[in-house]
């Protein structure tokens, strides 16, 4: 133990790693996934208007407010709202996966898969963030922009570099979970697939 500050209190290392663990996953992750999904869902319905606005105004006098560049601004959209709904989704279990075997195999198995799924999205999302931060670059650099409206596009690609770095943390985090699952531990049931917290029994 330490003590902080000069003060009398003491604060025990595994207190304050489970303080953290609370504040950066499942505040800032898991909690925060939820806001990126429902920006998300905005999203689709600004693709919707976006669409209706352009069908109905096409061949009239009343012509869009963007012109002849709605598509490029659901283009843009599209790239972000398929990405900002992943890691949420990755909690809630919205994830392909094939429930057949799964459902069948005994905790510890399961718990294992998981952790070897986890492994593999750890290194893609990483790989792809660290590659995404490249093309961003480059797109400053170039000042890459959209044709028809020339709408930068490196905010958009900034966008995605974050998604799947939080992603590939949001994985090491349910890593550590299937770990202690496979050990034999529980786990709090916000660090990995809501599928798989249905028991902790191995």
């Amino acid at each position: 133990m330490k003590t902080l500050g000069g003060n009398s209190a003491r604060i025990r290392l595994p207190s304050l790693l489970k303080w953290l663990d609370r504040v950066l996953a499942k505040t800032f992750l898991y909690q925060g996934s939820k806001l990126m999904a429902w920006i998300s869902g905005v999203l689709i319905l600004v693709v919707i208007l976006i669409t209706i606005v352009d069908v109905v105004t096409r061949g009239t006098p009343l012509v869009s407010p963007w012109g002849t560049g709605g598509f490029e601004l659901t283009e843009l959209f599209m790239t972000q709202l398929s990405c900002l709904g992943w890691i949420w989704t990755w909690y809630a279990g919205g994830h392909v996966r094939i429930e057949l075997v799964l459902s069948r195999a005994y905790p510890r198995v399961k718990a294992i898969l998981g952790a070897l799924t986890c492994s593999l999205g750890i290194f893609w999302f990483s790989l792809t963030s660290w590659a995404l931060a490249k093309v961003m670059i480059s797109s400053m650099n170039m000042g890459s922009a959209t044709d028809a409206l020339e709408i930068p596009l490196w905010p958009f690609q900034l966008v995605l570099m974050i998604v799947f770095g939080l992603f590939s943390l949001a994985l090491l985090r349910s890593l550590v979970s299937y770990i202690n699952k496979i050990c034999g531990h529980s786990v709090e049931p916000w660090t990995i697939d809501i599928r798989d917290t249905r028991t902790n029994d191995t």
